[in-house]
């Protein structure tokens, strides 16, 4: 504990400042460190975690000569014990500095050792999504800092597209439309007492990502050049849904004529992406225009990093000559050109009729 009256007469500071610094124990606030401190807090906590879980497996792995049959028990016991490790140190919710990460990386490892451990015993993987699933929501309702809800709503993810692909391959992408509205309309709808934010900001872009991949791994029939119509419309449907909800609320939120001219440029660009592209071209649109209405910069560039990545592999896949891509290319550069002319010269006629 810092003493405040000592530090005040070393460094000639008032009371009131001191007092921002320290949390109610009198110690330096975490969230007051400098960015660099903060790393290398966090790689500590999560280094010395990873190793505390390296040499707890390999003790548990010599006691039971690696008969991964017998490790079940162990492992449940095990990840119990780091989850319950990881709750009692973050119950002063800490969410920064060594402390705050080390919680972190003991509830994540418990957490992924209590699913491991279900997904041997039981053979499946419809348990280890259902207790994966319940563990990120627990985290949300927790209010438990947003890099574990991060992971745990990853690992929830990860697990519902094997059980989505090892019960139908043909049903992974429509599913991951689902998954890609849900986090859209938790996004939009969520609470202060419920703030699921980082966890389905999470689960937007990775579903995003999936379903890109599933596209180009030959996943439902797919390729780059044709695909499965019954499930393209129906992955397409629910895209067209999750971009139709965040414009329809910034719709009602808006008075003036031209932020609603510009929200209909928007839909109809969303729009027209949707309907030309390949149903996984636009599973980040919905994360774009989240940013776009937002104003989050993080997401924005997540979404045009995973959109870029998909033009750049869907135009390399394309079965069509070097020159026929040439003039694909020019084309809807030119188009967008115009596009991007027109409506903006139609917005400054509206301000100046306005004015």
């Amino acid at each position: 504990m810092i003493n405040r009256s000592l530090l005040c007469q070393r460094f000639g500071l008032a009371d009131a400042q001191v007092a921002l610094l320290l949390d109610q124990t009198g110690n330096v606030r975490d969230d007051h460190l400098p960015w660099y401190m903060s790393l290398g807090l966090g790689v500590a906590a999560w280094f010395t975690a990873l190793v505390l879980l390296g040499f707890s497996l390999a003790l548990v792995i010599a006691f039971f000569d690696d008969d991964i049959d017998d490790m079940t028990l162990p492992a449940l016991l095990l990840g119990s014990l780091f989850l319950s490790a990881g709750i009692a140190l973050a119950r002063n919710r800490v969410t920064a500095g060594f402390t705050g990460h080390f919680a972190d990386a003991l509830s994540a490892a418990g957490i992924s050792l209590i699913v491991f451990a279900v997904a041997i015993e039981l053979e499946t993987y419809w348990a280890p999504t259902v207790i994966a699933t319940a563990f990120a929501a627990a985290t949300a309702c927790w209010r438990s800092s947003q890099l574990l809800q991060g992971l745990a709503a990853a690992l929830a993810l990860f697990l519902l597209a094997l059980w989505a692909h090892d019960a139908s391959e043909a049903q992974l992408t429509p599913i991951l439309a689902v998954v890609i509205l849900a986090m859209v309309c938790l996004l939009l709808f969520g609470t202060a007492k419920f703030d699921f934010r980082a966890g389905a900001t999470v689960c937007l872009l990775l579903a995003g990502l999936f379903e890109m991949t599933a596209f180009f791994d030959g996943y439902l029939g797919y390729s780059p050049n044709g695909g499965n119509a019954r499930f393209e419309d129906a992955t397409r449907l629910f895209h067209y849904l999750a971009i139709a909800v965040p414009f329809a609320i910034a719709w009602r939120q808006v008075d003036e004529v031209q932020e609603k001219l510009l929200i209909v440029g928007m839909v109809a660009t969303a729009g027209a992406v949707t309907g030309i592209l390949p149903p996984a071209g636009s599973a980040v649109l919905p994360a774009l225009v989240l940013a776009g209405i937002s104003g989050s910069r993080g997401l924005a560039i997540s979404g045009v990093v995973l959109e870029v990545y998909f033009i750049a592999r869907y135009y390399y896949s394309l079965d069509l000559t070097l020159l026929e891509k040439s003039f694909i290319m020019m084309g809807t550069g030119t188009f967008l050109l115009i596009a991007w002319a027109l409506f903006f010269n139609l917005l400054k006629d509206v301000r100046g009729l306005e004015e």
